[in-house]
């Protein structure tokens, strides 16, 4: 099986090519395990590049399966740092207009359609098939963003519309161009802050990258 694996830096999936002894060559990083063949994108930071990135790639070169890595802030704190998450769904949400203190996406005031691959609530799904392993992780209904929360009024707001668990950069660019593509998708992340008032201080982000791989590695070698 072809699976390709999408990052926005090499720090975060570093352990995993560690692990594999990946070969770099083409600006992709790559390494077999006992059954698959896997390609390691790594797009930069945000949606742009990662639309960019991906799309660019896909158009090229094909692939049974990708998978989507990285760290990410979370709503929730009941999950402890450096836990990693299966993010089932995920979503732009900061796709649209201000209307006075009121936030409308794109979906409220009908400028776009909730079609495939967009569900009935905006939100994207991913579709990568379960296995007894996922079903270990916790699941998170995810948003995507240009700019991270880090007000209280903000944060509130947000959590209000849309009661997410996690909050990334990338994970609904990957997904949609994934979808677009018709390529089976998983998003895993590890936890590496709360989303709260910038703290770098509290962050655990090389446990979250660290935990990740690991989780990324029995995906690998065991589950697909």
């Amino acid at each position: 099986m072809r699976i390709l694996i999408v990052a926005a830096t090499i720090g975060e999936v570093q352990p995993l090519l560690t692990h594999f002894n990946a070969v770099s060559a083409d600006g992709t990083y790559s390494f077999t395990t006992k059954t698959h063949s896997v390609t390691v994108l790594i797009t930069g930071v945000g949606i742009m590049l990662t639309t960019f990135s991906l799309t660019r790639h896909l158009a090229t070169y094909t692939y049974n399966r990708a998978l989507n890595m990285g760290v990410c802030g979370s709503f929730n704190r009941l999950w402890p740092l450096g836990q990693s998450v299966n993010i089932v769904s995920d979503r732009f949400a900061d796709w649209g207009v201000e209307d006075g203190d009121s936030f409308l996406d794109v979906f409220d005031i009908d400028l776009q359609k909730k079609v495939p691959p967009f569900n009935n609530t905006g939100a994207m799904e991913a579709n990568w098939p379960t296995s007894d392993f996922l079903n270990t992780l916790p699941t998170a209904c995810g948003i995507t963003v240009n700019t991270v929360h880090g007000q209280d009024d903000s944060i509130q707001k947000i959590v209000n519309k849309y009661a997410p668990d996690t909050e990334s950069m990338e994970g609904a660019a990957f997904m949609y161009v994934c979808h677009r593509y018709r390529l089976p998708c998983l998003q895993v992340r590890g936890i590496s802050n709360y989303v709260e008032r910038r703290n770098r201080a509290a962050w655990k982000l090389k446990e979250a990258i660290e935990n990740n791989c690991e989780t990324a590695i029995r995906v690998m070698n065991y589950e697909v």
